[in-house]
């Protein structure tokens, strides 16, 4: 995918750094896989953490449980660019 592209959430990869299209502060965030949660009115399978504490902590269950953020499949994002995760380089 190209750099500054108009996309949705579902298109991405896990390690895609990207911000929302309607936000005008352009805070980054990187889709990480996290578990689907499922409530009454809807089912959350995206979620991101923001590049900023990603930059800072390290990913583990007790970051992502404070930071972790799920959006819908159908959120309009520009992506930025693909961080490989740790499992791609091998």
């Amino acid at each position: 995918m190209e750099r500054n592209t108009l996309t949705t959430m579902s298109q991405l990869k896990i390690g895609d750094r990207f911000f929302k299209a309607n936000d005008k502060h352009k805070n980054v965030f990187e889709k990480i896989d996290h578990l689907v949660l499922r409530t009454y009115f809807q089912t959350y399978t995206h979620w991101a953490i923001s590049a900023s504490v990603l930059d800072v902590f390290i990913l583990n269950e007790n970051t992502i449980a404070r930071h972790a953020r799920a959006f819908k499949s159908d959120t309009p994002v520009i992506f930025l660019r693909h961080k490989p995760v740790e499992s791609e380089q091998d």
